[in-house]
């Protein structure tokens, strides 16, 4: 009687976390950890529901005017990255700054895809780890690539640049081990 009860109280905590839980591509790097509950795959915050309200209550409190400021700030935050990644020809542009993401890959010549996407992983791991920033990987095309999604309201242009500054030193770091 035991046994069964254990079974019945494991399939209603997966029941639980599957009901809320998504998993896109984009947010794999922080489904690593096997014992790691993310707390949006425990509430309908990913739902259109709950995002309804959240919109409805950022134009209360922000205005139109405000919110639309701050969503061109993100825009234009991701150019000022996609400019800085550009400088870099070990970067390709997978896909250019739109709305307020871009996605990119560092691929040096003599390497083949698998060890760019092992490389790009790396990349991630390290300026994650690191605490500066949280640039993590996305598959697009197949291949391994580093996703900016910038929308802090307080960030500025010399951050994005920075950003990519630091990542190339990660790639630099990692290419020469």
């Amino acid at each position: 009687m035991l046994t069964q009860h254990f079974h019945e109280h494991l399939h209603r905590r997966r029941t639980l976390l599957s009901t809320y839980s998504t998993h896109p591509e984009y947010l794999k790097d922080l489904e690593q950890g096997a014992d790691l509950i993310n707390p949006w795959d425990l509430g309908p915050e990913l739902t259109r529901p709950a995002r309804g309200l959240k919109l409805w209550f950022t134009l209360q409190a922000m205005g139109a005017n405000g919110l639309g400021s701050a969503v061109e700030h993100g825009f234009t935050l991701a150019r000022w990255a996609e400019d800085e990644a550009r400088k870099n020809p070990d970067i390709q542009i997978v896909s250019p700054a739109q709305m307020a993401m871009v996605n990119f890959r560092y691929a040096p010549a003599g390497l083949d895809d698998a060890a760019c996407d092992a490389l790009n992983t790396e990349i991630s791991r390290r300026i994650v780890e690191s605490g500066y920033t949280g640039v993590f990987t996305t598959v697009l095309n197949g291949r391994t690539c580093l996703r900016i999604c910038a929308i802090h309201p307080e960030a500025k242009e010399e951050d994005m640049r920075g950003t990519i500054r630091k990542l190339n030193a990660c790639c630099a770091e990692v290419l020469a081990e």
